[in-house]
């Protein structure tokens, strides 16, 4: 089997720590979030905070246990993320790959691969050949799920109708992929 797997906001609380990150540097009291700034401002912050955020960003609870059990099922971790995404704007990109690396290595997290750059992640899933795909952005799972690919949205809201299946936490995930133990 193929897990393929998302990192921010899926294996790691990345909105959360950048909040935390915003709080101390803005300036601004009409501004509750990075993602209130200006296109200009938001660039700005993510060129001088986002390489610390991936550094010291804190893992999900149980994502790595989880992870651990798939690698010890004999399964394939292919995690496919946006990172180091080449964009005019952005000035980190080689720099962020290693980052993600040593993050990985850090926590002890094993993969099998890493693909990066992938702001849609459809292509990569169904080149990777992944049989699940995670991630907690409906919209990109909405075009891995059209590709035939099953998929678990991960999110804590209240959903009501999804045409994905649903995962409150990595303990939800490890039971809908491997069923209860």
């Amino acid at each position: 089997m193929i897990i393929g797997i998302d990192i921010d906001d899926t294996i790691t609380k990345t909105t959360e720590y950048a909040k935390f990150i915003f709080d101390q540097v803005n300036k601004d009291p009409n501004k509750h979030s990075y993602r209130d700034l200006s296109i200009d401002d938001y660039w700005d912050f993510m060129n001088k905070y986002v390489l610390k955020i991936h550094k010291n960003v804190e893992l999900m609870p149980n994502a790595k246990q989880v992870i651990d059990d798939f690698k010890k099922r004999g399964w394939k971790i292919v995690f496919i993320t946006a990172r180091a995404k080449i964009d005019k704007r952005l000035t980190f990109g080689e720099e962020d790959k290693k980052i993600t690396k040593k993050y990985l290595e850090d926590h002890g997290i094993e993969y099998d691969e890493i693909v990066f750059s992938q702001k849609k992640k459809v292509n990569a899933c169904v080149n990777k050949n992944v049989d699940f795909y995670i991630d907690d952005r409906e919209d990109l799972l909405d075009e891995v799920n059209e590709a035939g690919i099953k998929t678990i949205w991960l999110t804590t809201k209240k959903v009501e109708n999804s045409k994905h299946i649903i995962a409150k936490n990595w303990l939800e995930v490890k039971n809908i992929i491997c069923g209860v133990d």
